[in-house]
């Protein structure tokens, strides 16, 4: 008989992988909602009120 060399690697899943992946889907669904849904605004414009100086530049 002729000697072989058996590699065994483990092709199943990772449980850490799976949580990470969770963890990174509800992170991307929570960054959308914050940035895409809670606006100040409805209409989309801001309201910004900038003063007039009240005297003039040298």
């Amino acid at each position: 008989m002729t000697d072989r060399d058996v590699i065994v690697t483990n092709q199943g899943s990772s449980a850490g992988a799976l949580v990470a992946g969770i963890v990174a889907v509800l992170l991307i669904a929570l960054a959308v909602w914050y940035f895409g849904f809670n606006s100040q605004s409805q209409d989309g414009e801001a309201n910004i009120e900038v003063p007039v100086p009240t005297t003039a530049a040298p």
